[in-house]
């Protein structure tokens, strides 16, 4: 495992230093995934998954059938590797939570204070979607999880946003199980809404601190996920030995 990690991380490092050093302008098509794959001498999975972590951070976009393009190389895209670099390679989950956890609180604090129409819109129409009788159980998960990203987007701080987009898929990626252990997303829903009717009434601090109970609930299930899978490795190990 720790072998794929190491590859997967040395592709994105070399595919992310090939445009910079390279110099390619905006709207460059990128080589295909095969000729990546070629040129690095690795899997094709490791290309995609290095690519879209560059997708994720706003370096490049993907087209659905159409290649993969450089996009703007500004201010954000340079915090965007400096991030993952220091992160990325990070073991500890908690710490990643922690650091999480500061982020979403000021993104609500700020979210409170300058959310727009169109913002709270947005959020009611969340809230519309998840009470909806048809909506099943893993794109209702999916929906709340993202709820998160409307508030960011309504902070109006773009690198605040980005900075969240990063950790969230960091932490994803070290989770992959967390999302089917996490079996009922209604206690999230139930702060989400707190925060949104702070959001909505423009009050910051209340929002922040309902933000910071949410997450201190999220960090508590996040410790519980943990503890799980400890004892199921080594329940794993003491059959194998």
């Amino acid at each position: 495992m720790k072998k794929k990690e190491n590859v997967s991380e040395q592709v994105y490092k070399q595919l992310f230093q090939m445009i910079i050093t390279d110099g390619l302008a905006v709207g460059t098509r990128l080589p295909s995934e095969i000729e990546l794959k070629e040129q690095f001498n690795c899997s094709r999975n490791t290309v995609r998954d290095a690519i879209k972590r560059l997708d994720v951070l706003g370096i490049v976009e993907t087209r659905k059938g159409g290649g993969t393009y450089v996009k703007n190389m500004g201010m954000n895209s340079y915090l965007n590797q400096f991030v993952p670099s220091m992160l990325v390679g990070s073991d500890d989950l908690m710490n990643l939570m922690m650091f999480r956890r500061g982020l979403e609180v000021s993104a609500a604090r700020l979210a409170a204070m300058n959310a727009n129409e169109n913002d709270i819109r947005s959020m009611q129409a969340y809230f519309d979607y998840v009470d909806a009788d048809n909506v099943g159980a893993e794109d209702y998960a999916e929906a709340t999880s993202n709820f998160h990203n409307l508030i960011a987007q309504a902070s109006k701080n773009e690198i605040l946003r980005s900075m969240l987009e990063i950790i969230s898929w960091i932490i994803t990626s070290k989770m992959a199980e967390f999302q089917s252990f996490r079996k009922d997303p209604s206690e999230s829903l139930f702060y989400h809404r707190l925060v949104f009717m702070c959001i909505q009434n423009h009050k910051p601090e209340e929002a922040a601190y309902l933000m910071d109970r949410h997450m201190d609930t999220l960090i508590q299930r996040v410790v519980a996920f943990i503890d799980y899978k400890e004892k199921q490795e080594k329940q794993t190990g003491g059959q194998d030995a």
